[in-house]
């Protein structure tokens, strides 16, 4: 998942729209432990990661070395829309990147 979030990263802002549009229509079945990280990261319970969030869930995992740059860096890439914050769709698109 991670290595998928770093190619997505890498990518042109049109190529993630379009991961993103592919991500809102994949059936949640197939999905199923893609949806468990986003609610293990998402505290509240809102459907939206926040920039704190994200960080929290990313440092609670000891495989995942990212420093606070690079996680700073990654919410701003992967919040397509400029929310502010990660939505669901967009958090999958990421991880789903291959």
């Amino acid at each position: 998942m991670i290595a998928n979030m770093e190619e997505y990263l890498n990518q042109s802002k049109l190529r993630q729209t379009t991961l993103t549009y592919i991500a809102s229509r994949i059936p949640e079945s197939q999905i199923a432990d893609l949806r468990g990280a986003f609610t293990k990261f998402d505290k509240n319970g809102d459907g939206q990661l926040t920039h704190q969030e994200l960080l929290e869930g990313i440092q609670s995992v000891p495989e995942i070395n990212l420093d606070i740059d690079d996680i700073e860096k990654a919410m701003k890439v992967i919040d397509s829309n400029n929310n502010g914050v990660i939505d669901y769709t967009e958090f999958i698109a990421a991880c789903m990147y291959s």
